[in-house]
Parts: structure tokens; C-alpha cells; sequence
């Protein structure tokens, strides 16, 4: 059976106090006295906003609401028109306890699915059968969001829990979020092994024709402050010229750059779930402002192997991962993938 203290508390007497979750400031910081919207569309507007805006921006909020920072009290105004109509004072709590629950192994369960009650029982008193190789994955790292009164969002829409749950992103240190124009570079130097590679590191003596592939990417690599038209035309050539189907060595090189960036792993126990047998959650590897790297239909036998990888420092190269279906904004074209065209063209 899963642990008691897996699934959060949604049935809390006590909650946290006004002005200490990361969340209160940022709405007060961007609330708008005049604004076309109405004050429900607008709080509405910036919970949502808080899940986009990304890490960088949710680790400095973190700080200012940190337990050893003196935290200032909102005034009654602030707490009456902004924060106390956003949300129940039980996702305050909620939230509260997914912001101390924030390590680069945790997942989450989320149940959106509550028509499938006795197939949800069965499913859950499964995952303790000796069938479930490493199980204790799911009994006892991950944290359960489970209440018909806050996550019933029907089918394909998973993504109302940002409206009123944000902190179900984990907010990484500032130290590991990197711009677009770092992620290219990082990608640039994961691209070892290819049939042209210069490796600078093990090979610094090896000559190139000035002005060829490898040499104009040894040069990147080389300079403190790479120009970023350059970065972005070497990754694409690079991409372009090694992008086949059968090419593995370029697909793992990928693999381990979206992997880099998976900021929450989430699984979804929706409708579809008990479709197959075995059941199938919804798994998703999703960057720090919610955009889909990839997702996988997976097994409860698939997760705790996948938990247990990457608790040893592997993962990318796991059938889980490499099988995953690549999200919208990380497939070729997309704002965050390689060779970055959509970056090419707006200028981001």
C-alpha cells in the first residue's frame, strides 16, 4: 500500500499565514489598480503567470519568503482584494508543502480522474505486489495530489493545476536555470562524438581547415562570450547534417539536453490510465515554467525503474525517456530545441 503521508494534506485546520508563500508577493508586486480585466480574471491571470514566469523568477520570491528572512505582514487591503479570494486557504497549505518538497528526483502524482473509483483502488493496492520491481518509488518518494474538490479537471486538461496549485513546478536554485543563449552553448558542448567532433578538451592539438564545422565550434567553445547568431547557425548545421532517423548518436545528445532541462516529473492518473492493462499513468517531464519536454504512457513498473536510474545518475539513455513522445515547444522548430529556429527567428 502507498504511505499515508504520500498523498498531501487537502483537510488541514491550520494554514500558512498571509504574506509567506512566494506566490503572495508576486501578485501583490503585479497587481494592477486600473486594469481592463476584473480582479477575479486578473489574480486568476497571475497565479498562472507565477507557474510561466519560470524558475528565475520564482527562486527570488522564494528568497524574500525564506524561513530565516523577516517576511513583512500584506496589508488588509492586500490580503482582502488579492490574496484571501485567489485560492482556499487548504491550497495554501497544499502549496506550502510542495514548496518544501522540491528535490531533483521528486515526482508527483496528480489524479484528475474520479469517475474509475474501484479500478483507482485496485490500481493503487497494486503497486505493492512483488510484480512492481523497486515500488518503494512510488510508496514513499513521490507526493499524491488526490481530491475530487481541486483536481477534477476532466480529460486532457491537466494543466488547470497551475491555475491553482504553481508550486506544483519546483523552483530550481538560480544557479541551475539558464538563459536560451547558455542552453545553446551547453548543447554545443554535449555534441561529442560527432563524426567531426574536435573534442578541444582531449584533442587541443588536432588542426581543422579554418573556417570548417568543427573549427568554427572549437572557436565557440573556446571564447568567453560566443557570438549568438554564430552559436545558433553551428548547432543547426550540426543538427541538419546528422538528423537522421537511425542516427542514435545525435538523438542521445538530444535526449540528454531535454533531460537537463526536466524540472518536475508528473505523473497524471486520468481517464485513460485504465484503458490498458496494466494501467498506464501519463507521464510527463515538464520544464521550469510547465512546457511538456516529453511524455510516455508508463506502467507503475516503468516509473520505479525509471526513479530508480536516475537515482544512480542515469536516465536520459532509458527506453522511458528516449521513447517519450518530444513536446511541442522542445520538437524540432520549437522555441527550446535544437537548432533553436524558432530562437533564430524572434530574436528570443
Amino acid at each position: 500500500m502507498l504511505e499515508d503521508d504520500a498523498f498531501l494534506d487537502h483537510s488541514a485546520s491550520e494554514w500558512p499565514a498571509w504574506g509567506t508563500l512566494p506566490l503572495d508577493w508576486f501578485m501583490i508586486d503585479n497587481w494592477e489598480a486600473e486594469t481592463s480585466v476584473t480582479d477575479e480574471e486578473q489574480r486568476a491571470n497571475l497565479i498562472s503567470r507565477f507557474a510561466t514566469a519560470g524558475s528565475k523568477v520564482r527562486v527570488r520570491y522564494a528568497e524574500r519568503t525564506a524561513e530565516d528572512t523577516e517576511v513583512p505582514t500584506p496589508t488588509e487591503d492586500q490580503i482582502s482584494n488579492i490574496l484571501q479570494p485567489s485560492r482556499s486557504t487548504v491550497l495554501r497549505h497544499v502549496a506550502q508543502q510542495l514548496n518544501e518538497y522540491s528535490g531533483p528526483m521528486d515526482f508527483v502524482w496528480l489524479r484528475t480522474d474520479y469517475d474509475h473509483e474501484e479500478q483507482h483502488q485496485a490500481f493503487v493496492d497494486s503497486i505493492d505486489l512483488p510484480e512492481v520491481e523497486f515500488y518503494e518509488h512510488l510508496s514513499y518518494e513521490g507526493k499524491i495530489l488526490a481530491d475530487r474538490r481541486y483536481y477534477d479537471f476532466g480529460i486532457n486538461q491537466w494543466q488547470q493545476v497551475f491555475s491553482c496549485l504553481p508550486e506544483i513546478l519546483r523552483t530550481k536554485s538560480a544557479y541551475d536555470v539558464l538563459s536560451l543563449h547558455d542552453r545553446r552553448r551547453e548543447l554545443l558542448a554535449r555534441m561529442i562524438g560527432m563524426p567531426d567532433d574536435p573534442r578541444p578538451a582531449t584533442r587541443p592539438s588536432r588542426q581543422f581547415e579554418p573556417g570548417s564545422l568543427p573549427a568554427r565550434r572549437r572557436a565557440l567553445l573556446d571564447e568567453e562570450e560566443p557570438d549568438d547568431g554564430e552559436l545558433q547557425a553551428v548547432i543547426s548545421e550540426y543538427y541538419h547534417r546528422y538528423l537522421e532517423p537511425d542516427n542514435e548518436l545525435l538523438q542521445n545528445v538530444v535526449s540528454r539536453y531535454h533531460h537537463r532541462y526536466a524540472s518536475r516529473f508528473l505523473l497524471v492518473e486520468d481517464a485513460e490510465t485504465f484503458t490498458t492493462e496494466p494501467n498506464r499513468f501519463d507521464a510527463m517531464w515538464l520544464d521550469d515554467r510547465g512546457n511538456v519536454i516529453r511524455n510516455n504512457r508508463l506502467t507503475a513498473q516503468d516509473v520505479c525503474y525509471y526513479i530508480s536510474i536516475v537515482g544512480e545518475g542515469m536516465g536520459p539513455e532509458d527506453y522511458t525517456f528516449m521513447e517519450a513522445t518530444v513536446g511541442p515547444k522542445y520538437a524540432p522548430g520549437g522555441e527550446y530545441a535544437p537548432p533553436f529556429v524558432h530562437a533564430v527567428t524572434s530574436n528570443n
